[in-house]
């Protein structure tokens, strides 16, 4: 009645973006460093912390004595609610884990609706069996969802400014795909002349001249990486996660394929890079699958990022970042901040890092230096990342917008918005090519006009104005490239 504050609760460490009474005489609030905290609300007084890793997006009551946190990784954890404490975690197996969740509610006893960066809705039980459900129709981030308290009606929101009304009866079990889901860009390559698309549900592959946009040719294949060789000629695309097929970059027709060990990580030229369970990580022939170098790291990377030449090799995982020189055997790493980790990027140097994450920051490296700079991107989620040359790096996340990054000062150079989220991004041919949550491809002169990083030869050390020889472009890769071979 006269709006004076009746407690103040304090303990997280940065915004808190989730909150949500327990009906057990408590409150729970979620917050962008990963921790749920229970509270009294008469007194402010901490009563419980649970920590984690991502950014919790939602907290939700769905049923009695039961609480769900949903995090910018995209996972759904279900609690048990003991006076008013949430324990016992239980991640929810649901279609679509690994895509950012942006929105939950309560959609009836027992049940509620979840909505994501890819502008997927879902209609998920959290007790006893039930079947995911789907509601089609979002091309654009979800960024709202509500329901009645029966669960008889569902309204959803998203980055185009539509507000939609779902009947939960008439949704589809399964993991999308049907009528009303656009097939979001799962990978992109580019080259002179020709840009290659894969879709996200091995939807096939696509190629288009950049120039035109008309279609060159189509073939049913898998939705993993794809990259170019050397000359251009040639086209290597990732079916499931471990076999490597090589095309022709013309027509698209099947040349070989390799089934490799672990699972495919990255490639680049004639190389691929593959990683396994136990932290092993190889370097390899694409189109003969034999190991040059092996090495393993103390977790399993997420992503990496080769050199032209494959002389360095980036490698990310969840709180973790290496450097890998193949040729000296020489890995150096890192430490992280917290959160699931998406994409990563180095220039063709190999000096310079870019790695990608689920809370929307990007983590500039210096390879080998002590620390990396983390800088704010996306609201949400970024997806996507790829090396522009002269210490330079593309980000794409779930906003729209392709940012065009100075390595040596981790500031933007500049950026592009789109009007759908961005799920793939690739460098060549001297054009950005970015795919999104739609199914479209475009071509963006992110590059052209941009200022350069530095002036050739020199690289300037962060934090400084002295500045040390650049690695020769392109020598060193050869080189490494030959003890490699040997």
């Amino acid at each position: 009645t006269s709006g004076a504050a009746v407690s103040v609760a304090r303990g997280h460490a940065g915004p808190v973006t989730a909150l949500t009474a327990t009906g057990q005489g408590t409150v729970v609030s979620g917050g962008v460093d990963g921790t749920l905290r229970s509270w009294d609300p008469a007194t402010g007084a901490p009563l419980g912390l649970l920590e984690g890793g991502p950014a919790v997006v939602a907290v939700v009551v769905p049923a009695a004595g039961q609480l769900l946190a949903a995090t910018a990784d995209g996972a759904l954890h279900v609690f048990a609610l003991v006076d008013g404490v949430p324990q016992d975690a239980v991640r929810l197996d649901v279609p679509g884990d690994g895509v950012a969740v942006t929105a939950a509610a309560c959609a009836g006893e027992g049940r509620v609706v979840v909505g994501r960066v890819d502008g997927t809705v879902q209609l998920v039980p959290t007790t006893g069996p039930g079947q995911v459900a789907e509601l089609a129709g979002h091309g654009a981030a979800v960024r709202a969802v509500t329901a009645d308290a029966a669960g008889t009606v569902v309204a959803t929101g998203d980055d185009h400014g539509r507000v939609l009304v779902w009947d939960p009866a008439r949704a589809r079990p399964g993991a999308g795909g049907h009528t009303g889901v656009s097939p979001a860009v799962g990978a992109v390559a580019a080259s002179t002349g020709l840009v290659v698309s894969a879709g996200r549900r091995s939807d096939g592959l696509l190629a288009h001249d950049p120039a035109t946009g008309a279609r060159r040719w189509g073939v049913p294949a898998g939705a993993g990486p794809l990259w170019f060789d050397p000359s251009g000629t040639r086209l290597f695309a990732v079916t499931g996660t471990a076999t490597v097929e090589e095309r022709y970059a013309t027509t698209g027709v099947r040349a070989g394929a390799v089934s490799l060990p672990g699972r495919v990580l990255a490639g680049r030229g004639a190389l691929v890079v593959t990683g396994e369970t136990d932290g092993t990580v190889a370097v390899r022939d694409a189109r003969s699958g034999r190991a040059f170098r092996t090495t393993r790291l103390p977790s399993a990377p997420r992503v990496a990022a080769p050199t032209p030449g494959g002389a360095t090799v980036l490698l990310a995982a969840d709180g973790l970042l290496a450097c890998w020189r193949p040729a000296a055997a020489e890995v150096v790493t890192v430490a992280l901040p917290a959160g699931l980790v998406t994409a990563v990027a180095v220039d063709d140097d190999g000096c310079h890092g870019v790695v990608c994450d689920a809370d929307g920051r990007v983590h500039v490296w210096r390879a080998g230096s002590a620390a990396v700079t983390t800088v704010r991107a996306d609201a949400a989620h970024l997806t996507a990342a790829a090396g522009a040359g002269r210490c330079r790096a593309v980000t794409a996340g779930s906003d729209g917008t392709a940012v065009l990054w100075d390595l040596t000062s981790a500031t933007a150079l500049g950026r592009v918005p789109l009007d759908a989220p961005l799920t793939a991004v690739a460098v060549g041919g001297g054009t950005v090519v970015v795919g999104d949550g739609c199914g479209e491809v475009h071509c963006l002169d992110l590059l052209a006009g941009a200022a350069a990083a530095v002036p050739d030869g020199v690289i300037p050390e962060q934090g400084g104005a002295a500045v040390v020889p650049a690695p020769r472009t392109g020598t060193t890769d050869r080189e490494a490239a030959a003890q490699l071979s040997e």
